[in-house]
């Protein structure tokens, strides 16, 4: 499992330019957040930048991550996405223990979180030691005085939980029980009403009429699922609603491609069949046309990768026959042959191995006689072996034997031989009656036909046979007649609205993401914050999340501005909108979230002076384009916002090269602040001189002088809140030793305060003195010696990685 923010997305550091700021830009010397907000949100941006650009970041790594947002947690229990983060954080890290306490954590702060609640009633269950302890709560949460605290779908997902304990235990009308109790409570629980499906289906032989009832309860459950699309498709097969079929068909084929994923071979054939059953004939050889590119792609890549492509590109046997049944059908005989050349070859190679196969002799001059091809001496010397292989193998001629021989009789033009051998064996075998239908055909007696003709489609729809017997059908002009049994089934069918079979597919917009900032203009240490608002434009409740219809995951890009260079594209974040089970007709689900993390947040945290300007696309269901961006995919949208602007600091201050940095004034002002009673506005004062000192002008070393000095003196008298603040500031700026090794880091590193040491430990990651490690290991307390020792982890497989890679240089 990855963490969400560890993907693979290029990240540039913007090169910001120290730029004047024109009157009217500069931003006030306050902030609205507490110093310990400040805090937490910058030990949050040291553990995001741990793992960022990581797709499977190491144990090492996250235990880092995990104790860096369990001190942000305890300095601001407030923010709820940083909750999120630190409960991702835990189950990549499998520390079920934490899981609670986190879970509890963010609710405090998200109370209306109908998953987390979820989520957390399952821990609780978890920690009783017994099933039937485990049972007799969530009975609590469903019958008890406490169920009116949780919505529906949350009750309803505990009651699929408990009809799942009672399975394992054997208790078969518990498990009917609570399953049906879940379906009530919500019905787009697509777990549950699946879970019915196979309960009914595994246990009886149902109707298609009842089939039906429980497939639709799926799809109502998520209309976008294909693998829905696809077993109500295969019902309507089976019934011989070719046309529904097909419809089912190709709503389940564009929602495979959507989502990314490949239909299988069976599904593609039967959709084949349904096709030529509605006279598409020309879909059909499409349809197996895209089978051929698929393999040959399939064969090119192993190919490419050194794998053996032998046979990957060979068509199957089911296919290859379904192309020589259409164009003998459409009377295209040299593409009939050729087909069947093909076919007779990929059989004959079978049978190289083992001449005396009984299937694939079968199979070959079955094909013959059924397709009217290839009937020459050798096929009537495999007819030959196989008789008497069947005739050895068996006390009496088997049936498949018997209609072989009278088909073979059919195509040698002795059609009342054929009669003879077909017609005792038509009532009980559909193809023997199929061949009966070419003798009646051959012999000109056209009314018996239609009755025969339609047994065999009745018989078996979906089967090769069924369909020939449709083509027949529909050539001489003659009535299909479907069972009675089938007609609920297609009526139920035919009444169903279209708008929830193509949901997922409508051109009109089923879902809406709307982006919407807090505001619009913001200063330095001033929160980014913008809502994500999930609208249901559909007419139908839908299911939220990786198993429903709605997709939830998000991506907010922003691309900055600094006004020196090209903007540039800064890495996603990645927003999960799940916090509720479903959204009704009209109804919205709101999810704040912040934009100023991980990269972006440190670079906004360490440059306080330049005026930025960014540029916010809220994706919901990103995929990756072409140009590395990201567009919507199923079922999603995307919300632009306006420019929003992070204003500059003060202007003025000289540099040698002319350009401006801040005035001396501002300065003095900032200077006062350091280490001044309010908390927030010194570490706001400490963050801007320290961003201004390798900044200064060499003619202006006095002040130069002063800064540093001024900071490094603060700096010991300093609580540690603040002092922790400042070292995590020096760590991202080359200041030279007297802010570095030999003043604050200097002290840093002798402090005894746990937040400084880990600080300390996090802003100098892979350049931290191995005496100091093993200090703090041997001395230190729980986290900051977990902490340490993961550093040193990190830091030996850095070691080693440079030392293999300077090993491979001196090799070239």
């Amino acid at each position: 499992m990855t963490m969400r923010i560890g993907q693979t997305w290029r990240v540039v550091v913007i090169g910001l330019a120290v730029v004047g700021a024109a009157a009217g830009q500069t931003q006030p010397s306050t902030t609205s957040q507490t110093a310990e907000q400040m805090m937490a949100g910058r030990l949050e941006q040291l553990a995001r930048n741990r793992i960022e650009n990581r797709p499977d970041p190491s144990a090492a790594r996250i235990e880092q991550v995990l104790i860096l947002l369990d001190h942000a947690t305890r300095l601001d229990d407030t923010n709820a996405e940083r909750w999120r983060y630190l409960i991702e954080a835990i189950d990549v890290a499998q520390r079920d223990a934490l899981l609670r306490p986190a879970l509890e954590g963010y609710l405090r702060t998200s109370p209306d979180d109908e998953v987390a609640w979820f989520r957390l009633l399952l821990v609780l269950g978890e920690s009783r030691q017994t099933v039937e302890g485990r049972l007799a709560f969530y009975d609590s949460l469903l019958t008890g005085k406490a169920s009116d605290r949780f919505s529906l779908s949350v009750r309803s997902r505990v009651a699929y939980r408990a009809a799942l304990l009672c399975r394992e235990q054997g208790d078969e009308k518990g498990y009917a029980r609570e399953l049906s109790r879940s379906m009530r409570l919500d019905d787009v629980n697509k777990e549950a009403a699946l879970e019915a499906y196979r309960l009914v289906t595994s246990r009886s032989e149902l109707t298609p009429e009842k089939q039906l009832i429980l497939l639709l309860q799926v799809l109502h459950a998520d209309p976008a699922d294909a693998g829905v699309h696809q077993l109500i498709a295969d019902l309507m097969l089976s019934v011989g609603n070719y046309g529904q079929a097909f419809n089912w068909y190709t709503t389940g084929l564009v929602l495979h491609e959507l989502r990314g994923r490949s239909p299988s071979l069976d599904m593609l054939r039967r959709h084949v069949v349904a096709a030529w059953g509605v006279g598409n004939t020309a879909r059909s050889l499409e349809l197996i046309d895209g089978v051929r590119q698929t393999l040959e792609a399939r064969a090119s890549a192993a190919e490419a990768a050194g794998e053996d492509p032998t046979g990957i590109a060979t068509m199957p046997l089911d296919f290859q026959q379904l192309l020589v049944a259409i164009h003998t059908v459409q009377s295209q005989g040299d593409d009939a042959a050729q087909q069947f050349a093909t076919l007779r070859e990929m059989l004959n190679g079978h049978l190289a191995d083992d001449p005396e196969d009984a299937k694939l002799l079968m199979d070959l001059v079955w094909s013959a006689v059924l397709f009217d091809q290839g009937l020459d001496k050798s096929m009537a010397a495999h007819l030959d072996t196989l008789r008497t292989i069947l005739t050895e193998d068996l006390t009496e001629e088997s049936v498949a034997l018997q209609r072989l021989l009278g088909w073979w009789e059919l195509r040698a033009g002795r059609p009342a031989e054929a009669w003879e051998i077909l017609e005792p064996l038509a009532p009980t075998d559909p193809p023997s009656a199929l061949g009966l239908c070419y003798v009646l055909a051959e012999l000109g007696e056209f009314d018996a036909i239609g009755e025969w003709l339609n047994r065999v489609y009745q018989s078996g729809p979906e089967r090769l046979y069924g369909v020939m017997a449709v083509d027949m059908l529909r050539r001489y002009g003659l009535e299909l007649v479907s069972k009675a049994e089938w007609d609920a089934v297609n009526a139920s069918v035919d009444r169903l609205p279209r708008s929830l079979q193509g949901l997922a597919l409508s051109r009109s917009p089923v879902v809406q993401l709307r982006a919407q900032a807090r505001g619009y203009r913001f200063g330095y240490g001033d929160p980014i914050e913008i809502d994500l608002v999930l609208t249901n434009l559909s007419e139908w409740p839908l299911a939220l999340g990786r198993d429903g219809t709605i997709p939830t995951r998000a991506f907010v890009n922003t691309t900055v501005e600094s006004g020196a260079g090209e903007p540039v594209r800064q890495n996603p974040v990645v927003v999960d909108m799940h916090r509720q089970f479903r959204l009704d007709p009209g109804q919205r689900l709101r999810v704040g979230s912040r934009i100023d993390v991980g990269r972006l947040g440190m670079l906004l945290d360490s440059n306080p002076q330049p005026k930025l300007r960014m540029h916010v696309l809220a994706v919901l269901n990103p995929v990756m384009n072409a140009t590395g961006g990201f567009d919507p995919g199923l079922l999603g949208s995307q919300s632009p916002l306006p420019n929003i602007e992070r204003v500059a600091w003060a202007a003025g201050m000289r540099r040698s090269d002319g350009t401006a940095a801040g005035s001396a004034a501002e300065c003095n002002k900032m200077l006062q602040r350091v280490g001044g009673t309010n908390a927030a506005e010194s570490m706001l004062a400490t963050a801007r001189l320290i961003y201004i000192l390798p900044r200064v002008g060499e003619d202006q070393q006095e002040l130069h002088n002063r800064i540093a000095g001024s900071i490094v003196g603060a700096y010991k008298r300093m609580p540690p809140l603040q002092q922790a603040w400042t070292v995590s500031l020096i760590g991202n700026e080359e200041l030279g030793n007297e802010l570095g090794d030999q003043g604050v880091m200097y002290w840093a590193a002798r402090s005894t305060d746990p937040l400084v040491r880990l600080v300390y430990m996090a802003t100098r990651h892979l350049a931290v003195e191995p005496s100091f490690l093993s200090q703090t290991i041997s001395k230190g307390g729980g986290d900051l010696r977990r902490f340490a020792q993961a550093e040193q982890v990190l830091a030996q497989e850095a070691a080693e990685m440079e030392a293999s890679s300077d090993s491979g240089d001196g090799g070239s």
